[in-house]
Order: C-alpha cells, then sequence, then structure tokens
C-alpha cells in the first residue's frame, strides 16, 4: 500500500508508470471499466473545490467503483471539533482510499498516519497539490512529447499557489529544465523550494556537464558494465570534480597526492599512488569480489566487490574510487608506484603520463621515473 502525499515521493520511474497508464486508459477505457468495482472513494473536501472534487468523482465512477464523502468541513464533524485523525480512522470503516483536500499543510500526511488504506492528497494549503501536477505532467509531455530540457514559466502567485510548488518540485527529478519565475516581490517563490529544489537542480545541471566530461563518460560506462551505480560508486576523478563545481576546494594531504589530485582534473583520469615497500612485488588488476572490503583512507570499511581494483598477494589495495589505508602515501615513503586508470582507448592517457612525470619531478623532486602503458 503506499501514499500519494507529495510529488518527491515518486521517483521518475513512478512518474513514467502512472502517465503510462494514464494515456492507456484514455485510448481504451473499456479496458478499465470495473476494475475498481466493489470499491468505494471517500473524497473528504475540508475546503471548497469543483474541478478537483468532481475529477475524483467522475474517475472513481469510470472505473466502475462508487463515491461517498463531503465537500465542504461544515458538513463533517470536524465542525464539532473533530480531528483530522480520528475523521480518517472512522472513514476507514466505509471506504478503500481516501482522497482528501485540507486547508492545513500537512493534514493528508497526518491522516495517512493513523490508517491502512491508501490516502491521495488533493491538495493541502500551500503546500502540495500532486495529482494536479500528474495532470500537468502528463500535458506536457503530450504536448512537448518529453519531460527533460526545456524552460518554463511560472507566473502570479507564487508563495501560496500549491499547483506551483508541486509542479517545480516534479521537475526537479527531471534534467536540463530552466525555470523563469513572475511574481510580485510579496509573492515570491518560498525560501524551502530555493534552498532546496533549486539547489538539487543546479547539481543536476553540473551532474550532467560532469558526466560528458572525457575518460569520465567512459568510466561510468564501464562501472555499469561492471554491475556498479556510477552514481553511488564515484571514480575519483569524478568526485573532484563535483567537488570544485560545489565551491569546494581540494584536499592537502601530501606533494604526490596533491598531483594525483592535479592530473585528474586536467585529464579526467582516477590516479592512485600506494607505497611500494607496503606492498608485494607482484600485482594483479581485478575485479572486487563478493563481499569484499577494505579499510579506505580516512574511511570505514569500503565495499569493493564488482569495482576495478588493483591487489596484490594479501588483498586489494585500492581502486579507482578509493584507495586502502594499508598501501597509502606518506612523507616517509621514498619509492612510490602511480597508477592511472583508464577505461578507454584513449590518447589523452599519454598526455597524462607526462603530465605526472612532470609535476612529480617539479614538485616532489621525483627522480628515476620509469612510465609504462598496461592493457
Amino acid at each position: 500500500m503506499r501514499h500519494l502525499i507529495d510529488p518527491m515521493d515518486l521517483s521518475v520511474e513512478d512518474i513514467d508508470r502512472l502517465l503510462d497508464r494514464a494515456d492507456d486508459i484514455a485510448k481504451n477505457p473499456e479496458k478499465y471499466q470495473e476494475v475498481c468495482k466493489h470499491k468505494k472513494l471517500a473524497t473528504l473536501f475540508f475546503e471548497p473545490s469543483t474541478r478537483t472534487r468532481l475529477s475524483f468523482e467522475a474517475a472513481m465512477l469510470e472505473l466502475g467503483g462508487s463515491v461517498l464523502g463531503f465537500s465542504s468541513a461544515d458538513s463533517s464533524s470536524a465542525s464539532k471539533g473533530e480531528s483530522v485523525a480520528d475523521t480518517a480512522r472512522v472513514i476507514e470503516c466505509y471506504a478503500d482510499i481516501i482522497a482528501m483536500r485540507h486547508p492545513k499543510e500537512g493534514a493528508p500526511y497526518v491522516a495517512s498516519q493513523y490508517v491502512n488504506i491508501p490516502v491521495i492528497n488533493a491538495g493541502d494549503g500551500g503546500h502540495n497539490h500532486p495529482t494536479q501536477t500528474l495532470t500537468d505532467l502528463l500535458t506536457i509531455r503530450r504536448e512537448k512529447g518529453r519531460l527533460s530540457n526545456f524552460t518554463i514559466g511560472f507566473c502570479g502567485d507564487l508563495k501560496f499557489g500549491r499547483t506551483v510548488h508541486s509542479l517545480i518540485k516534479a521537475l526537479s527529478k527531471y534534467e536540463g529544465i530552466n525555470y523563469i519565475l513572475i511574481s510580485p516581490e510579496e509573492l515570491q517563490i518560498p525560501e524551502y523550494l530555493k534552498k532546496d529544489v533549486f539547489k538539487k537542480t543546479r547539481d543536476a545541471i553540473f551532474d550532467y556537464g560532469v558526466n560528458d566530461i572525457p575518460n569520465i563518460k567512459e568510466s561510468r560506462l564501464a562501472y555499469k558494465a561492471f554491475g556498479k551505480d556510477p552514481s553511488r560508486y564515484r571514480v575519483s576523478s569524478e568526485a573532484l570534480i563535483r567537488r570544485i563545481g560545489q565551491g569546494k576546494g581540494l584536499y592537502e594531504v601530501n606533494t604526490v597526492v596533491d598531483v594525483n589530485n592535479l592530473i585528474s582534473i586536467e585529464a579526467g583520469f582516477s590516479v592512485g599512488s600506494y607505497d611500494c615497500s607496503k606492498i608485494a612485488d607482484q600485482l594483479i588488476f581485478r575485479i572486487g569480489r563478493d563481499g569484499e572490503t577494505y579499510k579506505g583512507i580516512g574511511k570505514e570499511e569500503i565495499k569493493i566487490d564488482c569495482l576495478p581494483v588493483l591487489a596484490d598477494a594479501e588483498g586489494a589495495i585500492g581502486s579507482s574510487t578509493s584507495d586502502s589505508e594499508r598501501a597509502m602515501i606518506t612523507e616517509d615513503a621514498t619509492e612510490v608506484l602511480t597508477l592511472i586508470y583508464s577505461f578507454s582507448d584513449s590518447q589523452d592517457l599519454e598526455k597524462a603520463m607526462e603530465y605526472g612525470k612532470k609535476y612529480l619531478e617539479q614538485y616532489a623532486n621525483a627522480s628515476d621515473l620509469h612510465c609504462w602503458i598496461v592493457e
């Protein structure tokens, strides 16, 4: 059982599935004439409504169900002081699903916490209106053919308009959405939407650009092929570039690691360095095994199953995501192995090796450097 309280409760996949079903109902209404047979919808409208209430009632009747409820708080026990929770508990005895509109933000959510039947938010104060949002998304998809990469304008009461708030939230889940907001100063969009939703949108736009950077793009594809979600397990070069994009500085560790970070930013490759005195002579490049972990540098145990890892006889020492503490570089290291992880047949690899050699000689006083490519 699921409630529909806030558009953010729905994933992109959920939305797409609901819109596909809506299109199918419109094209083939006869298929759905009895899907709600013997089911009852309770419309609990604590404030006046024409379109939303009649839409719910008509939809339930079209699906073969029946409707009961009230159209204003005055015609319910709320007028005598009954709480939303108590009203919902009573209605649960009579209906199979609840559609609630209420002037107070959060009232449908409260109702959902006290019943064992689905609750649909039909509008709560200036907060959310998820079913109107789904209708808007369906219209946009029909007209534009997509729900990403377009500019949308909102004009009027952006402060209290729940339909605006809901639609902005839902669109924040899609890539490439640009917003034009037009309103008097006293009716501007609420601060929580600016901070939460628009920040996510800016991050999403930034994410889209990072994902297309050469060598990072190929790394993400490789991770998918290995069975790892590249948005959860990022290659270290991607993580560094995102950190810069968020206005954060780079970590200052030691000269060798700082050089690695510089190479990663310039070329898009993940780079790891290991203290040769702490690893065995024979190294192999393999995929992390089921349940395999190691202690990361400055981190707890890191799951490395399905990740590309560098390992010796004792186990993995590093990966293109995060290295282990066992072979980490310290100021005492005298012999260092630096590995540039590449997942593509890229000419940039040789350039990255040249960068690394130049920077290590210049900033770390490194000598007796040897470079080679292992395929």
